[in-house]
């Protein structure tokens, strides 16, 4: 179910960000690129693939690589983490790809720097919160409840940031179909 998800935003992100390829190229003059795989595309493909493949042989490998005093339990949470985290990156690249474009067909200036922000600050976030939650459980004693819940809280960030990327994302939509319903 996470890796249709996955599979799904990626597929939204490229289709967004054609949109803003489009959306500058024509608000310079120049005719609209037609839709192709770039090099991007092909990136974010080979990372999906690369984590599919991974999470179908998590179950059997799991236990094997993470023996601890947590086993698998804390294999399946850090799974699921980095899942959510890479969904809540996804989101908030087509946020901003969608802010670029309601920005090109008001006006204002391209956006850029926020997806560096977002490419570098998100992940680095999620790996610190998660690495520090695995060796703080080891080093207080906690049990299997306890590190569960710790590692459960990281859902609680990726919830908040979910729903401020959707919110976003709505704003910004509803601003572009008033932009479209008044150009008929």
């Amino acid at each position: 179910m996470g890796l249709a998800w996955l599979g799904a935003e990626m597929a939204i992100l490229g289709v967004v960000r054609w949109g803003a390829r489009c959306a500058a190229e024509v608000s310079e003059g120049r005719p609209a690129p037609p839709f192709a795989v770039d090099a991007f595309a092909r990136r974010v493909g080979a990372v999906f693939l690369a984590v599919a493949g991974f999470m179908f042989c998590a179950n059997s490998i799991g236990d094997a690589l993470f023996r601890t005093q947590f086993g698998f339990e804390m294999f399946f949470h850090l799974v699921w983490n980095a899942m959510c985290a890479a969904w809540v990156g996804l989101e908030g690249a087509i946020a901003l790809y969608v802010l670029e474009i309601d920005g090109v067909l008001h006006g204002r200036a391209r956006a850029g720097r926020g997806r560096l922000w977002l490419a570098i600050a998100w992940p680095a976030f999620a790996i610190l919160y998660n690495a520090l939650a695995c060796v703080s459980a080891a080093r207080q004693g906690f049990d299997d409840v306890q590190l569960a819940r710790v590692l459960q809280f990281f859902l609680r960030f990726c919830g908040i940031g979910w729903i401020a990327f959707e919110l976003v994302v709505a704003r910004s939509g509803l601003r572009l179909v008033r932009l479209l319903a008044g150009a008929k």
